[in-house]
């Protein structure tokens, strides 16, 4: 499913390079490269670190197998409770993912997107995913919808092949960019 992702981000960057590279705009370029390639770096990162799985018992506790084990962590008296599955006392705020099938250290969900659990070792990868894809994807819109308006007001007939070409463009990655926003993040 990563790589699900990974063709999802690609796809509307290539269009949209095409185009600034045609309209010749080298800042907007070195940005959307920039943040092209954190988001890559983010979806790596969160897809390939381990959430905080916590390694299956071998079965040794199966003779403790009540709901709950009381034990005190801080001077504060915590009820673990035992999952069946993986054999083991379930520590504070430890769930277990259905996807995975493994117990997860400050489990949040499992994300189709990365193929992964997000939980204690990747949350701030998936943030950081989250943001960056946010980011470009606001940027992209405000670009796109302000070079439409700039190619609907230029005048000039010989340019109309190519205004034709960075509207079309423009308008699927502008929509792309709003559908992305709207239902994905």
């Amino acid at each position: 499913m990563m790589f699900v992702s990974l063709l999802l981000i690609t796809i509307p960057f290539v269009l949209l390079e095409i185009v600034l590279v045609n309209l010749e705009s080298y800042y907007m370029m070195i940005f959307h490269i920039l943040i092209f390639a954190l988001s890559i770096f983010a979806i790596f990162k969160g897809g390939c670190t381990d959430p905080g799985i916590i390694p299956r018992q071998s079965g040794y506790m199966m003779h403790l197998r009540s709901k709950n084990y009381n034990v005190v962590i801080n001077g504060a008296l915590l009820k673990l409770s035992y999952c069946n599955t993986c054999s083991i006392f379930k520590p504070p705020r430890t769930s277990h993912c259905r996807s995975c099938d493994n117990c997860c250290q400050r489990f949040d969900h499992h994300c189709l997107w990365l193929g992964n659990c997000v939980g204690k070792r990747n949350y701030k990868y998936f943030y950081l995913l989250i943001l960056f894809i946010t980011i470009n994807a606001i940027v992209e819109i405000i670009y796109n919808v302000n070079i439409i308006v700039e190619s609907i007001k230029d005048k000039e007939e010989k340019k109309i092949q190519n205004r034709l070409f960075t509207i079309i463009i423009l308008s699927i990655t502008t929509f792309y960019g709003v559908m992305f926003l709207i239902f994905f993040i």
